[in-house]
């Protein structure tokens, strides 16, 4: 979970930066996911109702979920870049007050959900569930439908 997110469920589609790249191009911390606004769809709240899913990458954890809380998301779910010593989920920061679930997963977690994402142009994965558990949060993915993380460990 990261420092300072929001509590709560969401229940939400899930949408990914348009500059995921699995492994990064640039090596481990190169990536630029959800860094810049125009990583984003056009529109004033084009993540409202949503999971951002956003890679690790060269710029800090609090600006990517910033700006995805700016653009509507309902949560985020950062995932660590697949680098030597970067799978791994960890305790990440959130800006203070965001209001809205936060969470690191795998690099294994966020590269399938990004490949199973049904918007991806070139996705011809199966429709299937996937779950997992992650450091007092539940991800639940169906494809072609919505994810699912609650914080079940309090703000502090």
């Amino acid at each position: 979970m990261a420092q300072f997110s929001g509590s709560g469920n969401v229940t939400a589609p899930l949408a990914t930066t348009s500059d995921i790249t699995v492994p990064p191009p640039g090596g481990p911390g190169s990536g630029t996911s959800g860094c810049e606004r125009e990583d984003w769809p056009a529109g004033d709240q084009p993540l409202a109702g949503k999971i951002a899913l956003i890679q690790r990458g060269s710029c800090v954890f609090v600006n990517k979920i910033q700006l995805a809380a700016d653009l509507g998301a309902a949560g985020v779910l950062v995932f660590n870049d697949g680098g030597p010593g970067r799978e791994e989920p960890f305790q990440i920061g959130a800006p203070q007050f965001i209001g809205i679930p936060v969470v690191m997963t795998s690099a294994t977690v966020g590269a399938a959900l990004y490949a199973l994402e049904p918007t991806r142009p070139a996705s011809s994965a199966p429709h299937h569930a996937n779950r997992t558990r992650l450091r007092g949060f539940a991800l639940s993915s169906v494809i072609s439908s919505a994810i699912s993380i609650s914080n079940s460990v309090g703000a502090p």
